[in-house]
């Protein structure tokens, strides 16, 4: 199997002159939160490479050719952001960040929220961005009492809002999409199929389960707007309890609110790392596998958190992994 590339630069096909540089390529495609991400490694032996404007846009494909190809599948659009020249072995390390998460997006604004839905501030959002609102169903209609927006990028403030709602908010291909986190559905809401992973798959994993972190309730306070009474719910039973600090506008967003934060908890109590044998693009951030292997801890569904996706010599993906949460559904 032998891996392919495509690279454009500001619409100018480059993969030729990378071709001839290239040490590595990296793609990070992240769930949520983080944003997706590209490193690229270039020979620079002879001190003749030419430093990339920051700003640039680089659109990356990758694929596999050989017995079982895998066509150019696009990994997205990138904009450099940080460039490094090392020595005495000459290399230049290009970073690059998921292009729309930048511009007006990731501005600090003043402002209030004031009777909406969490739709709204979506769509209102990615209208100042220049981006197309998708939002899956079931959160369209999250109501939003009152949301202080101080000094604080319209990136921040969504993500802060959506994962109260037990959400995650993205920034991909020219649409700001809104998606339940660990739902394993598409921007329409229509749930994906699982991939099924072997251990003929599977070069190296690491597994990992752990305390910290963990907890069997929740509490959040909420008030009425006008009034100096504090309300307290409560989800879950027992202890470790985590108490949210924030005041919360009414009681239906203090539950949602410690809801996700039991459900926060329940995925990062359990983790594994798959070091997959070739490029596997259908295992993006979002999606569910299944694995099957002798060992019960290690089987079972998964919700990819990071794919990691690496070209040098080879073309590998790496999947880093959670648990979903208790109360979404197990089965593909």
């Amino acid at each position: 199997m032998r891996p392919l590339f495509r690279i454009t630069a500001d619409g100018e096909d480059v993969t030729a002159q990378v071709s001839a540089r290239l040490v590595d390529l990296v793609v990070q495609d992240e769930a949520g939160y983080e944003a997706d991400t590209l490193m690229l490694t270039l020979d620079d032996r002879d001190a003749r490479l030419i430093v990339p404007p920051h700003q640039s846009l680089l659109r990356v494909e990758l694929g596999m050719d050989g017995a079982v190809p895998v066509p150019l599948t696009p990994m997205g659009a990138f904009r450099v952001d940080e460039t490094e020249l090392t020595g005495p072995l000459r290399r230049l390390r290009i970073s690059a960040t998921a292009a729309d998460m930048s511009g007006d997006i990731r501005s600090p604004r003043t402002r209030g929220w004031e009777g909406i839905t969490l739709s709204d501030m979506i769509e209102k959002v990615a209208g100042e961005a220049g981006l197309e609102a998708v939002v899956a169903p079931g959160l369209a209609g999250v109501a939003l009492a009152y949301v202080a927006q101080t000094a604080e990028s319209n990136i921040h403030l969504l993500t802060r809002i959506a994962r109260r709602a037990g959400a995650v908010v993205k920034a991909a291909d020219g649409r700001l999409v809104l998606a339940r986190r660990g739902a394993a559905e598409n921007a329409a809401g229509t749930r994906l199929d699982a991939i099924a992973l072997l251990p003929r798959h599977v070069t190296d994993w690491s597994w990992r389960s752990a305390d910290r972190g963990r907890y069997a309730s929740a509490e959040a306070s909420w008030t009425e707007l006008g009034t100096a009474s504090l309300n307290k719910v409560v989800v879950g039973e027992g202890e470790p309890r985590r108490v949210l600090r924030h005041v919360h506008a009414t009681e239906d967003e203090a539950r949602r609110a410690a809801r996700a934060v039991l459900e926060d908890a329940s995925r990062g109590a359990e983790t594994l790392r798959l070091g997959l044998a070739g490029f596997w693009p259908q295992a993006f951030a979002g999606a569910r596998v299944t694995y099957a292997d002798r060992r019960p801890e290690l089987g079972g569904a998964w919700v990819v958190k990071t794919a990691t996706h690496t070209l040098s010599d080879t073309l590998k993906t790496e999947l880093s992994l959670e648990r979903p949460a208790a109360d979404e559904e197990a089965d593909p």
